[in-house]
């Protein structure tokens, strides 16, 4: 990430390459957030879109206000990594009705590192 931000913008922007590191960990709670909508939206349950979303945003408050005065950018990135995780993966969990696709995030989430686990068995 560094190399490519001093590429793109100069070496004068290259320690924002370590916020765009962890910037890059939040795609992956998004798109597990885009497949719940989806499912929540089959289930009737658009109304819970609404408390996670409120949730997230909460979390990202308070956690801006911990964590960006002592680290600045990257404070503010990881506070949007884990808000994105408690709103679309962590809220999951807070009724019966959704925990079963909770429960799926997290399986999506393991498989590559079970699918890994498995190859370094079957190879050594």
């Amino acid at each position: 990430a560094k190399v490519f931000v001093s590429t793109v913008y100069g070496q004068a922007y290259e320690p924002a390459g370590g916020i765009l590191m962890v910037h890059a960990w939040a795609g992956l709670f998004v798109f597990l957030g885009v497949a719940r909508s989806q499912w929540l939206v089959v289930e009737g349950m658009t109304r819970f879109t609404l408390l996670a979303t409120i949730l997230g945003a909460v979390v990202n408050l308070l956690l801006n206000l911990v964590l960006i005065p002592p680290f600045g950018g990257l404070g503010a990135a990881f506070a949007t990594v884990v808000s994105y995780a408690v709103s679309a993966v962590g809220t999951s969990f807070l009724l019966p009705a959704t925990r079963r696709i909770g429960f799926m995030q997290l399986r999506a989430m393991a498989l590559p590192v079970t699918v890994l686990a498995r190859r370094r068995v079957s190879v050594s």
